[in-house]
């Protein structure tokens, strides 16, 4: 087998000889440096953005939120109108005011199901103390999310 250039890995194939390929992302979410004797590999874009903020707000999807809100201010914060299955949205507490979810007034039907338990009020979700966090995940395309994961005593209507 002749030599490959920098980067390249020598991959087998059935019935064939060996050859270097070059490595590639179909979707764009892994980048590939190659150099001499070396490839690196690394994750495009992995993580999730964090916010941080004081005051009421609108969600965005694939972020997390900081949320600093003072006594006796409690910050709203309103799921987005449109989310896709898969969507995550991370919320941690650290002010005296605490937070709520709310579903987005636009979307009929949206709703947080904790565990088997389906909201049933416009606000579903709500801190008690600080440090209060939740993971929520979209299962339903825009309607329907899932507590992943609770920290703290969250209020549940």
């Amino acid at each position: 087998t002749a030599a490959g250039t920098n980067g390249q890995l020598l991959i087998a194939s059935t019935g064939g000889d060996p050859a270097f390929a070059t490595l590639a992302s179909s979707s764009g979410t892994i980048a590939f440096t190659p150099g001499s004797n070396a490839l690196s590999v690394d994750v495009v874009g992995g993580g999730i953005p964090w916010v941080y903020t004081t005051a009421s707000i609108d969600l965005v999807n694939n972020t997390g939120y900081i949320v600093d809100s003072a006594t006796p201010s409690t910050a709203v914060l309103t799921l987005p109108l449109t989310a896709s299955r898969g969507t995550v949205i991370r919320v941690n507490g650290m002010g005296s005011g605490g937070w709520q979810i709310a579903t987005n007034p636009s979307a009929s039907g949206q709703m947080i199901n904790f565990g088997n338990v389906p909201s049933s009020s416009s606000t579903p979700l709500a801190s008690t103390e600080i440090g209060d966090s939740v993971e929520l995940l979209c299962v339903q395309a825009d309607l329907t999310w899932f507590v992943l994961s609770a920290q703290g005593n969250l209020l549940v209507t």
